[in-house]
């Protein structure tokens, strides 16, 4: 009988790792994914590191190998593998391979996390949580009017634009508040991800065929140091406090990899010609 925990995979991220190229320290967004991940490594090892309260445990990872990762280890643990060239694995110094890519498998979760690590949840902290005048005033909001505010959103904004042609062909981009993607298919040679706290506007963006997710910006359901570039367009100033626009901001810099770029614009509180 299958294991219930390893069924139901819904998403699939693709990385690549070139030599010398590792994965920052961290512990699993909760609120985003199901219980448990699968990764599979191709084109060489890697290894992998684990650290909780003052422990420490490596794991190598073998080309082929697959990676089941669950309970403790994803949300007690933080995991990350070593920005270095090489791996001292027994008494060897090896090499890593010039190019690894790790194929990872997710659930997105459809219920509110119950896990059994409140310090570690990002649903259990007060920024982590979609406070009444967020929900009221802009989720409901945008979901009630979502068809008449998508067809007044098609002007594309020239310095969005310039900023999305400026990027590399085959750049993995995320648009936070996408609401109507009207972004999204501005450059089909990009991989663009979408995600926005309205589900009636990502209805109107999946039916056009882009890739989205509902997600508050507090906690993405990315990888961390897995996009190229994002792009925040008029959202922060629909966010309510400063720690959670603070925590949104870092969230940005969570998921973008070192080197990547980022484009926020807010409205402007007072304008010279209003």
């Amino acid at each position: 009988k299958a294991d219930p925990l390893l069924v139901g995979f819904d998403q699939l991220t693709v990385n690549e790792y070139r030599k010398g190229v590792g994965l920052s320290p961290h512990v699993d967004t909760h609120s985003s994914f199901g219980d448990a991940i699968l990764s599979l490594t191709i084109g060489g090892h890697t290894v992998m590191e684990f650290r909780k309260d003052g422990l420490h445990k490596s794991l190598v990872l073998p080309s082929r190998s697959l990676l089941v990762m669950a309970g403790e280890c994803r949300y007690g643990w933080q995991h990350y593998i070593p920005h270095r060239k090489f791996d001292l694995i027994g008494t060897e110094m090896v090499s890593r391979p010039e190019r690894r890519v790790s194929l990872t498998f997710r659930q997105v979760r459809q219920t509110p996390c119950t896990c059994s690590f409140p310090n570690q949840c990002d649903k259990t902290t007060d920024v982590g949580k979609l406070p009444p005048v967020e929900q009221n005033f802009v989720q409901e909001m945008y979901n009630r009017i979502a068809p008449h505010f998508s067809s007044t959103r098609f002007a594309i904004w020239p310095k969005v634009k310039h900023f999305l042609e400026t990027l590399a062909s085959h750049s993995l981009v995320a648009d936070v508040g996408c609401g109507n993607g009207k972004y999204l298919g501005i450059r089909p040679d990009l991989a663009m991800l979408g995600s926005d706290i309205s589900e009636e506007l990502l209805k109107i963006c999946a039916d056009r065929g882009h890739d989205v997710a509902v997600a508050d910006g507090v906690h993405l359901p990315y990888r961390g140091d897995c996009l190229d570039a994002l792009i925040s367009i008029a959202v922060l100033h629909h966010i309510s406090t400063f720690e959670r626009r603070q925590a949104i901001v870092k969230e940005f810099l969570r998921v973008v990899r070192p080197g990547g770029r980022i484009f926020i614009t807010v409205w402007a509180l007072e304008q010279e010609n209003p």
